[in-house]
């Protein structure tokens, strides 16, 4: 308990977040097909990630950063959060205009997640069986790609 607090402590003072990340490095074809996570590079190939680890040459790809803020990558529902409000708008208050789960949790699928448009606040915004609604941020995690 005690290393607990004095981590949360030292996080606070560094302004580390514990939250989940909100943009990733990816290394694309120069015509914006995603390769990969980009983990780190030599004199002619980047080191990427996706499934496996593997080098693509530089030559044909580059690095580019996905956000959330910039409407970029999925968003998922955290496992034990259960059915979670898409609304109309990025407050508690607003109409709800879907619903949605994580597909692992409920029915055993592959969670393919939910294109995540951009963020607002506390709040993504998402597209979800053709709607396009808000998340809270605390119910659901960004990721950069698809599962």
């Amino acid at each position: 308990m005690k290393q607990i607090f004095l981590i949360s402590l030292l996080s606070l003072f560094l302004g580390i977040s514990s939250g989940f990340a909100q943009s990733a490095k990816l290394v694309v074809t120069t015509s914006g097909q995603i390769k990969g996570k980009y983990l780190g590079e030599n004199s002619s190939q980047y080191k990427v990630e996706w499934s496996d680890i593997y080098w693509v040459p530089k030559r044909g790809h580059k690095v580019v950063t996905y956000s959330a803020a910039n409407g970029q990558g999925y968003v998922h529902v955290k496992y034990g959060k259960g059915a979670v409000n898409v609304r109309q708008q990025p407050n508690t208050n607003s109409p709800v205009v879907a619903k949605i789960v994580n597909a692992e949790e409920a029915i055993g699928d592959i969670d393919e997640g939910y294109r995540c448009l951009g963020k607002s606040g506390n709040w993504y915004k998402i597209q979800a069986d053709g709607k396009v609604g808000f998340v809270r941020s605390d119910l659901v995690e960004w990721d950069w790609g698809s599962y």
